[in-house]
């Protein structure tokens, strides 16, 4: 049974370089703390950029996206949910220009004059004009919070192996409080789990074991009108970085194995050595044409620490209330309504899965009904998929994990 369950945060870096910033008469008029993204009144270089980040990963979709989470709404100038170059570069103006918290004073709102004063030094010139009631964006929360879910695993909820076929090895169970906000413009609306240290126990039928998570946060996203696609492509690389693909017959990985696919001999380190790499964790997968998920598609993403517990506790409740969770490595997971698939490239094949058989498994999600969302027991069904690398001495090889919430 694999029990590599550490997933990572993708992480994104971003550079940039201004030579020169070109500004129209008015680039400062409204623009009291543009960019602000967490409201506490101070713009500063993580969102500026996290706004660069916006626009280079999420086309420039204000709300963020996957590989944002939260987004910054607040850099929506002209409120038509994006975020252009143009108010970027009145982002970067009012950091410059409004030290030290990188936004006008809250009233009033300076603004550009067309004159340029004649002074030995030319300067551009700033007048003061009376601040007008703000207009609220599109994306601001029209309505009241949708409320509390409470969302209790039940029957229906799964956990499976792609080497282990023939239906689910265990049940999840444990309860998460999904907290979601009021939806802007949109129809999006901010979900969080109101129940940080949130327990799930998974009671395997393989193994003898029982997995214990503990959810120590959740954020994300609830697209009650759609127009967003929240499939997730979860996938890992076997081989370490520094070494090219080997086919030498030992391993379960014949030289003369079919390319593509391909398994690579060098790629079976042992269990719990791994190779290094991290799996990346992407939303919506890339080079493909993103397929809007439908009314009511929600992506949460979870920071959680895994223990496996043998022998298996099964019975007693208070099982994982005991476990030392400090011993386990903090994991980024991304549960979703859409399609989640892992794979896992230049596998190990092992004794697990034909050598010529890239390891791979996915499961799809059900998107909830934003209209009756606290209803407990209602629709809305959460996947998610775990890569993981020779995970346990008893089947060798890599896998993938899969598994379904349901509080069904």
């Amino acid at each position: 049974m694999l029990l590599n369950l550490h997933g990572s945060v993708r992480m994104v870096a971003v550079t940039t370089c201004v030579a020169a910033l070109l500004f129209t008469a008015a680039a400062a008029a409204n623009a009291q703390c543009l960019g602000d993204c967490n409201g506490d009144g101070t713009v500063g270089p993580g969102e500026l950029n996290k706004v660069i980040a916006i626009i280079l990963n999420c086309s420039s979709a204000a709300a963020g996206c996957g590989a944002v989470p939260g987004g910054c709404t607040a850099a929506d100038k002209n409120g038509d949910h994006t975020i252009q170059p143009g108010e970027l570069n009145n982002i970067i103006f009012d950091i410059l220009n409004f030290p030290p918290k990188g936004c006008p004073a809250a009233s009033p709102t300076p603004t550009r004059t067309q004159g340029i004063q004649a002074t030995s030094t030319p300067t551009n010139t700033f007048t003061l004009a009376p601040s007008a009631t703000p207009t609220p964006s599109p994306t601001t929360a029209l309505g009241p919070p949708l409320g509390m879910r409470v969302f209790s695993l039940g029957s229906k909820s799964a956990f499976t192996s792609s080497l282990l076929p023939g239906g689910s090895l265990g049940t999840p169970m444990g309860t998460l409080m999904l907290d979601a906000g009021g939806k802007d413009g949109s129809g999006r609306a901010t979900v969080t789990l109101a129940n940080p240290g949130t327990l799930i126990r998974t009671d395997l039928s393989a193994g003898n074991l029982t997995l214990c998570t503990k959810l120590d946060s959740c954020t994300g996203t609830l697209y009650c009108d759609g127009g967003t696609d929240v499939d997730v492509l979860n996938s890992l690389d076997s081989l370490r970085a520094d070494l090219t693909c080997m086919r030498d017959g030992t391993h379960s990985c014949p030289a003369t194995a079919p390319t593509p696919p391909v398994c690579c001999s060098n790629a079976c380190e042992g269990v719990g050595v791994g190779s290094g790499n991290s799996p990346q964790q992407t939303s919506p997968p890339p080079n493909v044409t993103p397929t809007p998920s439908g009314a009511g598609a929600m992506l949460l993403i979870c920071q959680q620490r895994s223990v496996p517990v043998r022998p298996q506790c099964q019975g007693t409740g208070s099982c994982c209330s005991t476990v030392d969770f400090s011993t386990a490595a903090p994991a980024t997971q991304y549960y979703t309504t859409g399609i989640d698939t892992a794979q896992v490239l230049n596998h190990c094949a092992g004794s697990g899965a034909s050598p010529s058989k890239v390891p791979k498994i996915a499961r799809k999600g059900t998107n909830f009904d934003c209209a009756n969302w606290t209803t407990e027991n209602g629709v809305g069904v959460l996947g998610f998929t775990i890569p993981a690398e020779e995970g346990d001495a008893n089947i060798t090889g890599d896998g993938a994990q899969a598994g379904l919430w349901s509080d069904q």
